[in-house]
């Protein structure tokens, strides 16, 4: 009945100690999360099927991602899990986390800064990589140490699935190890046994209070943690915010999915695919393709309107694509397109809304490097970083363990 709910409990567990009870509400073809007992959860389905499923972790990462959705109302968009996003992204092979925001983040002020860190250390030294993804920033040190002939042991880890771990890179008398499905928030690590602990853009994604205490037991004393973090300001934070944006426009808006399946089984069960040339002559196909169209339109005006969002216009390419190759490609390739863009489409929707939680302003570094001096380690200093050009890319922070 129209108003009433379908209630769903689920039992579920988020790690080996910690269980709690999933509440799930359908009402109206939307989706409401509710806070259970002290911790957070997420839905994670396809809107606005009322049959869906409940999308946990094995780890403490995804709390402070998924704690903006707890007691409200879904936006529409399809949700998956922050982590398996990132995932299902770094076994894509990308080698940074936002390569869409800005070209060249590793050859300018970002390159800069992690030199004169890597510059702070010994001959003999042991860095470690904090939310590595491919490891981006463990090869920079791992080039840096070999250049000069140190003797490097560099480790990266990442909460994320990896596609290079386990797979050591030598170069020179330096080695380099990535490994995934660890998590900065309970180090394996044996306390003072690292002398650098650095991390680009992933801390701010933990629970960053325990990971400050992990990296401060790790750290040998004296030993240096730097940090590049998400400023609100930033461009990176900026394209996340217009891409959000497309999303809710996309979902909230438009219907191009559902359209698109039906004007697929419509070529299908009137015989279209094999005789396209009869689509012209199809009144109902074309009062459906005029229908899609016009919101391929509404995509492209909503690109011209937001310009740092070309995601949309992507997504418009995609949609328009996928549907002219019909008769060519057949409804099952037709339709297992549309399926693969629709989850590329929710994984992106959960990196972006995770970029633009984790993004901190002055209030937040601030409260950040206090609970770093609670953890016994020392700011030297913190500052907006920003390219040659003025373009600001975000916080760097750097700290010292006390001796």
């Amino acid at each position: 009945m129209p108003g009433m709910f379908q209630v769903v409990l689920v039992y579920g567990v988020i790690d080996d100690s910690l269980h709690i009870t999933f509440v799930i509400a359908y009402c109206h073809e939307t989706f409401k999360n509710w806070r259970a007992g002290h911790d957070t959860f997420h839905l994670c389905g396809y809107w606005p099927s009322p049959v869906s499923k409940v999308c946990y972790d094995g780890g403490l990462i995804q709390k402070k991602a998924w704690h903006r959705t707890v007691n409200n109302t879904s936006d529409g968009r399809p949700a998956t899990s922050s982590q398996s996003a990132w995932s299902h992204y770094w076994r894509r092979g990308h080698l940074h986390s936002c390569p869409g925001a800005f070209q060249g983040n590793y050859e300018d002020s970002i390159r800069e800064f992690w030199h004169s860190t890597f510059k702070e250390l010994g001959e003999h030294s042991r860095v470690l990589d904090i939310g590595t993804g491919n490891g981006a920033i463990a090869r920079l040190a791992l080039d840096f140490a070999a250049s000069r002939s140190f003797s490097w042991q560099i480790e990266g880890i990442d909460a994320a699935d990896i596609q290079s771990a386990d797979t050591p890179i030598n170069s020179g008398q330096c080695k380099l190890t990535l490994r995934g499905n660890q998590s900065s928030e309970h180090l394996d690590h044996a306390d003072d046994s690292v002398n650098l602990v650095t991390s680009q853009y992933a801390i701010e994604y933990t629970r960053v209070d325990l990971s400050l205490a992990q990296v401060a037991r790790v750290l040998v004393p004296g030993g240096i943690a730097a940090f590049i973090v998400h400023h609100t300001d930033a461009n990176i934070v900026t394209v996340s915010r217009n891409e959000l944006a497309f999303f809710d426009y996309f979902y909230q808006q438009l219907n191009l999915f559902g359209d698109s399946r039906e004007l697929i089984q419509h070529f299908d069960k009137s015989g279209l695919i094999s005789s396209p040339w009869l689509i012209a002559s199809d009144p109902k196909a074309q009062e459906m393709m005029q229908r899609i169209q016009h919101q391929l339109s509404s995509i492209t005006d909503f690109s011209h309107t937001h310009p740092h969002c070309g995601f949309a216009r992507d997504i418009g390419t995609q949609f328009a694509t996928t549907l002219n190759a019909i008769p060519q490609a057949g409804r099952a390739n037709t339709d297992h397109v549309l399926q693969v863009l629709e989850q590329e489409m929710a994984a992106h929707a959960a990196r972006i809304q995770a970029n633009i939680d984790a993004a901190h302003d002055e209030q937040a570094i601030s409260k950040l490097v206090q609970m770093a001096a609670q953890s016994g380690l020392e700011n030297l200093f913190y500052s907006p970083l920003h390219r040659s050009s003025g373009e600001l890319l975000g916080w760097a922070l750097r700290f010292r363990r006390a001796v």
